[in-house]
């Protein structure tokens, strides 16, 4: 039987592969690259929600945000700031900009949050209007800048790259940002102290996850990281929580209330005095100065 042409091309493509030659290395053998960890604080039962300020708090009608506006500016201006829980660094950056802060720095437990707050700063340092030192009306959600934001896209951020003796006196080189648990880091008296400490919509999920002696530990470490006649701007939350948050805690176990909070950190603490804002637009938390 005779074969046709297509029959002996298959034949020729197949000894070519039959005599293909089989390359072995001698060694270790690398094994498979493992999947990339998951942060430890990856999700939002520590309350950091990745759009939080775009889509669960929004500006509304505020100069920056409903609760920061009852704060005066001389809590702030050539102060050193701490903003605890910063989630992804709108309020703190809107504080540099607005009233300039010798020092601020914006922490967070989830590093994904840190590394969009930086991109944040980054953002709205080469998009802001070279001439003016503060924009006329701050954007919380850091949408809308001096520059259409589509520059940064197609050109790239600025560099805020600067000498080691550059000194760090103006936006956006006074503000930094960290990812730590900062619940957990060992006070350390040596290391330099804060004018103004934030703990905004913060103190449910340090209790919810530590209980009563997290929540009081935490309140010591503010009383201990404040200057002599600083100020802890503290949002006073409902103690409650979902079940769908996955958080294995009952309200019930809880004794230390938040209605106990004040004595707390007059009477323990020694706080010198403290002065009731009220309740911001838009909110159900009282915002309080605690003043050491």
């Amino acid at each position: 039987m005779k074969r046709t042409s297509s029959q002996n091309t298959s034949d020729r493509a197949q000894k070519k592969h039959n005599h293909r030659p089989i390359h072995i290395t001698v060694g270790a053998v690398t094994p498979p690259k493992a999947p990339e960890k998951k942060l430890k604080f990856g999700t939002s039962n520590y309350g950091n929600y990745p759009s939080y300020y775009t889509t669960r708090h929004l500006q509304g009608d505020a100069k920056i945000d409903h609760r920061v506006d009852l704060l005066d500016s001389s809590l702030f201006n050539e102060k050193r700031v701490l903003d605890l829980g910063c989630n992804s660094g709108n309020i703190t950056i809107a504080l540099a900009v607005e009233y300039k802060p010798s020092y601020i720095k914006g922490v967070d437990i989830d590093q994904g949050l840190i590394r969009k707050a930086n991109t944040n700063l980054r953002v709205t340092y080469s998009l802001s209007d070279p001439k003016e030192e503060r924009p006329k009306k701050f954007d919380l959600s850091l949408q809308s800048h001096y520059f259409p934001k589509c520059l940064s896209n197609m050109y790239g951020l600025v560099p805020m790259t600067v000498p080691p003796n550059f000194e760090r006196t103006k936006f956006p080189w006074t503000v930094e940002f960290e990812a730590i648990d900062w619940t957990e880091e060992v006070y350390n008296p040596n290391d330099a102290h804060y004018d103004t400490i934030l703990a905004l919509s913060l103190t449910k999920w340090i209790q919810l996850h530590g209980g009563d002696k997290g929540i009081k530990s935490f309140f010591k470490k503010v009383y201990d990281c404040l200057n002599r006649g600083g100020v802890f701007v503290l949002e006073l939350q409902e103690l409650k929580y979902t079940k769908a948050k996955n958080l294995q805690v009952d309200v019930a176990d809880f004794k230390f209330l938040p209605a106990d909070y004040h004595d707390f950190l007059m009477n323990k603490l020694g706080f010198k005095s403290c002065k009731d804002l009220g309740v911001p637009k838009g909110s159900s938390s009282s915002i309080f100065l605690y003043t050491k």
